[in-house]
């Protein structure tokens, strides 16, 4: 359980001895942090009263913006990741609206003696991104809408004139498809339904072609075999050989999934998606700064 000042305390008596570690870290990382959280009420804040979690809204735009910490001339937005400016720069712009700006980045050093992570705080020169295209908009609603009644997601529309990237849930299988056919409902998965895809142009006077082989069908356990191989591959390269990936646990994108790290033994159980957005053993961090 989670006690008011930041430290924990353990539910079963075997656990005393991670308590302790963890509440030593705890009375560490306080000392330690101190000293940044004054210099950010001194020359971010001027020691004005500071609100956390500010819902700012642009009606204009339709925008919804969450500062992390803000006062009446300043907002901060908090990262644990690399101090980028410019990668948040139109996030902080509509969060600001004309008040100065600042971001605090984490950069960890896993690989030494002892871990540690270095704080950088920058000012930031706000901008706006590009103002939202509602013809491009409601285009790409409508898109999405007929493919969902397909069973198919979008992954790219550009315009009208350029082909459209669409993938089939059932089978994962990205293809394109002409904006005119995916809008009129025609479009089709090469894979599952190699037969229905049209064949372009018409046959030459006095050309004979060669018989269409049309591959099996594939079923739904087999797209998810295949799915589960790719993705699986995909930890494998991204985590450079740390996880290995419990194939038969793979249900989709967006469902719990099995790893196992290499480096340690400990078997860990989490969102696919979010697995391999941060591909590394949380038991040993083995993998982490790949």
């Amino acid at each position: 359980s989670l006690n008011s000042d930041g430290t924990v305390t353990a539910a079963r008596k075997e656990d005393k001895k991670r308590e302790h570690e963890i509440n030593a870290m705890v009375e560490q990382a306080k000392s330690q942090l101190t000293p940044l959280v004054e210099f950010i009420k001194d020359e971010v804040f001027h020691r004005a009263p500071v609100t956390s979690q500010e819902l700012v809204i642009d009606d204009e735009l339709g925008i919804l913006a969450l500062c992390d910490l803000s006062s009446e001339e300043a907002v901060l937005e908090i990262k644990t990741s690399r101090c980028e400016p410019e990668r948040y720069a139109e996030q902080l712009y509509y969060e600001a609206r004309g008040r100065a700006s600042y971001l605090l980045g984490m950069e960890w050093d896993l690989d030494g003696e002892e871990p540690s992570a270095t704080f950088t705080l920058r000012r930031v020169r706000a901008y706006p991104g590009e103002k939202p295209n509602k013809k491009r908009d409601r285009a790409t609603a409508a898109i999405v809408d007929v493919l969902e009644s397909k069973g198919f997601d979008l992954v790219e529309y550009v315009k009208s004139t350029e082909p459209v990237k669409v993938r089939c849930r059932e089978c994962g299988t990205e293809w394109e498809e002409t904006y005119a056919r995916v809008k009129s409902g025609k479009c089709s998965c090469p894979t599952c339904h190699p037969e229905s895809r049209p064949r372009r142009g018409r046959p030459r006077k006095g050309e004979v072609r060669e018989p269409v082989v049309r591959p099996p069908r594939v079923t739904p356990e087999e797209a998810l075999r295949r799915r589960a191989e790719r993705y699986a591959a995909k930890v494998e390269t991204k985590s450079e050989g740390t996880l290995v990936i419990d194939q038969s646990s793979y249900a989709g994108a967006r469902e719990i999934v099995r790893a196992t790290c290499r480096a340690c033994g400990h078997t860990m159980e989490y969102r696919a998606d979010h697995l391999l957005d941060r591909c590394y053993c949380r038991n040993c961090g083995a993998g982490r700064s790949l």
